[in-house]
């Protein structure tokens, strides 16, 4: 790659060879320099451009940063990511100073967006495994979404969307629940609190499901059930 500043004369670019994604840049006193084509680009590299010491260490941040930005890209191909995730990923990779630069790059080209991100989570917590809330907002934080774009990403957020996600988290872990009606009862109520469902919420899931069910027991409720 470039050896960065060292004094030397500028140096005219001979030719420009292209290799797949590769340029070669090969300078008059026979060096041939090895980027990125988006470095050419960027870096404005034409034949007959002077390169000086300082120009070499310019190119060489900004190949570092394109090669951040292709690893960058390559992440985020296999899923959505946070900003968090992309800042951490890159870190671990040995890109931590052009982390930021590739994260505005990536946000201004609508890679990355942190509202999307929550929403997309949302969503597919609604379609295939029901949260409450409080449960989302923590897994939110966890892959680093802030506090305020995930409350805001949960504004369409109903009480009617957590009840159902309540009822239909519960509903297989009631079926499958040993013991009788009582014992079934309170074991999905404490399984629905685990998963962050308020009280008032699991007692009216946890209704719906013990009327829906067979042979239900009138007996089992004692007065303390919703």
């Amino acid at each position: 790659m470039f050896d960065g500043a060292d004094g030397r004369a500028s140096l005219r670019i001979e030719r420009l060879v292209q290799r797949g994604r590769t340029v070669d840049v090969h300078l008059e006193n026979g060096e041939v320099l090895s980027v990125d084509e988006e470095t050419v680009v960027r870096g404005g590299l034409l034949v007959g451009v002077r390169l000086s010491a300082d120009d070499i260490a310019r190119l060489s941040a900004l190949e570092r940063q394109s090669a951040a930005y292709r690893r960058a890209l390559l992440f985020l191909s296999y899923r959505p990511r946070t900003i968090r995730e992309v800042r951490v990923d890159l870190g671990r990779r040995g890109y931590a100073a052009e982390a930021e630069a590739v994260i505005a790059r990536l946000v201004a080209e609508g890679y990355l967006d942190d509202r999307r991100f929550a929403q997309m989570w949302i969503e597919e917590r609604k379609r295939s495994r029901p949260r409450s809330r409080a449960a989302l907002l923590d897994e939110l934080a966890v892959r680093g979404v802030p506090r305020d774009v995930a409350l805001a990403a949960l504004g369409d957020y109903t009480e009617a969307d957590e009840f159902e996600a309540a009822v239909r988290l519960a509903a297989p872990y009631f079926r499958r629940a040993r013991g009788d009606l009582r014992t079934r009862v309170q074991k999905t109520l404490a399984y629905l609190g685990r998963h962050g469902f308020s009280a008032e919420t699991a007692y009216a899931a946890v209704r719906r499901l013990r009327d829906a069910s067979d042979g239900v027991d009138e007996a089992a409720d004692d007065g303390h059930f919703c």
